[in-house]
């Protein structure tokens, strides 16, 4: 059984949801609107949703959040957007924090 834990991140931008999500590219990333607003971006390690305004919300579930992070936050260091990031585990202790 693979373990997979929360994620979530509060971003800091004036790009919009649907902009955030554009950044989230194919062959890694996958995308679909979910709603009438909000957004799901999927890869073979992590299932997320864009949502919310000012700030925007990404969050979901991820496995192995020591690696996939970085691959997750990837996209955003790219595009120079500041976010405040945490991941915790199965039981909701917190595993880490990053900004």
């Amino acid at each position: 059984m693979i373990e997979e834990y929360d994620f979530c991140a509060t971003l800091h931008t004036t790009r919009s949801k649907r902009r955030v999500a554009q950044l989230f590219r194919p062959p890694t990333w996958g995308g679909r609107m979910c709603s009438w607003t909000d957004y799901e971006i999927r890869s073979a390690f992590a299932e997320l949703v864009v949502e919310a305004d000012s700030p925007i919300l990404l969050h979901g579930r991820a496995t192995d959040l020591a690696t996939n992070a970085e691959l997750i936050l990837a996209p955003l260091q790219a595009a120079e957007i500041a976010y405040e990031a945490e991941g915790y585990g199965a039981d909701g202790a917190l595993l880490w924090n990053r900004s």
